[in-house]
């Protein structure tokens, strides 16, 4: 179990993250979802352990994250971000598996995981020698939640990764997003822009304004009992995007 416990974080002035408490349940996908700049990728950050916090803590089985020993505690976390975030220079197939080589992990091991994985994902093995400028959008992706899965993590965490990818590629990978997550049973936390998306791959919403929890919940909670005026105002902007769910008929 993961679990926030009076988060803080400001940049100057500017406050981005205020008080914020939250648990994430094993084997539950969870979405931080508000408008720009209401710090939902800040807190990502904070929980991988790639910035820390004024204040507050952030714990790992009631463990605190152990910020001398942050790389080690960082192998918890699975990480894809907005374009996937792979080196141009290696190929699909080294950057796949770079965590298993920090990790020291014999070839063999590497390439039954990296077998497993592109199985999971859907990527025909014949991409990963290619570099990433040779590949699609979508196949970048899948490289990318390899990567993040290689070294099978207790925890996904995803910062808008499909929000690139043009209409038809992004709703077939939210498709098959929708089946891994499902299958993992791993906790995962993704952050979308999108509440259609929010509502297809969580099990719980968690909607943020200025740095504060305004509302968390089902997407039915969310539409039926809206905490505040901004809830509802911030679901009847994107009333347009719930029409349909991916591979639905409506």
């Amino acid at each position: 179990m993961l679990r926030l416990s009076k988060i803080e974080k400001s940049y100057g002035v500017k406050t981005v993250v205020n008080s914020v408490s939250l648990e994430f349940q094993t084997a539950k996908t969870y979405a931080l979802i508000g408008p720009s700049g209401c710090g939902k990728s800040t807190l990502l950050r904070i929980i991988m352990g790639l910035i820390s916090p004024d204040q507050g803590t952030v714990l790992i089985n009631e463990r605190p994250l152990p910020s001398l020993q942050i790389n080690a505690a960082r192998r918890d976390f699975g990480y894809v971000i907005q374009s996937g975030g792979l080196f141009p220079h290696f190929t699909c197939r080294e950057n796949a598996t770079l965590p298993a080589v920090y990790a020291k992990w014999s070839r063999d091991k590497t390439r039954q995981r990296l077998s497993e994985l592109s199985a999971l994902t859907d990527l025909s093995e014949d991409v990963l020698d290619r570099y990433p400028t040779q590949v699609s959008g979508g196949q970048r992706q899948r490289v990318s939640l390899i990567r993040a899965l290689m070294l099978d993590p207790e925890f996904l965490l995803l910062d808008e990764p499909l929000a690139a990818l043009d209409p038809m590629i992004r709703s077939q990978l939210q498709t098959e997003l929708h089946r891994i997550f499902r299958s993992l049973g791993k906790t995962v936390i993704i952050v979308t822009h999108d509440l259609h998306e929010a509502a297809y791959f969580a099990d719980e919403i968690i909607l943020l304004r200025k740095g504060v929890v305004e509302q968390k919940g089902s997407i039915e909670q969310l539409q039926s009992q809206p905490a505040s005026d901004f809830v509802s105002e911030f679901i009847a902007a994107q009333n347009g995007h719930l029409v349909s769910t991916p591979g639905s008929d409506s």
